[in-house]
């Protein structure tokens, strides 16, 4: 039985984790989070999410606090 893995879209990862979507973008161009293009979206599967978040440092920047 083949698994189907969940995908996320930039601007769902910045609202969950807390980073603009512009941060996740420049994060695409050096390679350091996994996307692919998906009906005109990035989307990053939940396993290449989970990746990039344990690689990140302690002190990445997150969006500003409302």
């Amino acid at each position: 039985m083949t698994t189907i893995e969940k995908y996320y879209t930039l601007n769902e990862i910045a609202e969950m984790i807390g980073i603009p979507a512009r941060t996740l973008r420049e994060k695409l161009k050096d390679g350091t989070l996994r996307a692919r293009k998906i009906a005109g979206k990035w989307r990053t599967s939940e396993t290449d999410l989970k990746a990039f978040i344990e690689a990140a440092p302690a002190n990445f920047p997150t969006a500003p606090q409302q």
